[in-house]
């Protein structure tokens, strides 16, 4: 397998920083997301059985965009990092 070019690698680093960074910026959201739950199920405990549930499936469906933001980044950056630029076998 041939080394990459300098304005390949360049191309990969930026592409790579960027889904990095919004990683980063996805786990923030998460750990705010986190607290303003928490945050609400202890101030309000009396509030209606749906609109916790409300809470519930919005908490929930963050979770799973954490997680698969954190999959896509992990097979961006270390699984297939730079597999587009290879050469086949």
């Amino acid at each position: 397998m041939s080394g990459l070019s300098a304005a390949e690698q360049a191309q990969i680093n930026l592409s790579v920083g960027g889904v990095v960074v919004s990683n980063c910026l996805s786990y923030l959201t998460m750990g705010i997301v986190l607290s303003a739950a928490w945050t609400y199920f202890s101030k309000f405990p009396t509030d209606k059985w749906w609109f916790k549930s409300l809470v519930i499936l919005c908490v929930s469906m963050c979770i799973g965009d954490t997680v698969g933001t954190g999959i896509w980044t992990y097979n961006w950056t270390v699984t297939n990092y730079a597999s587009e630029f290879r050469e086949p076998f």
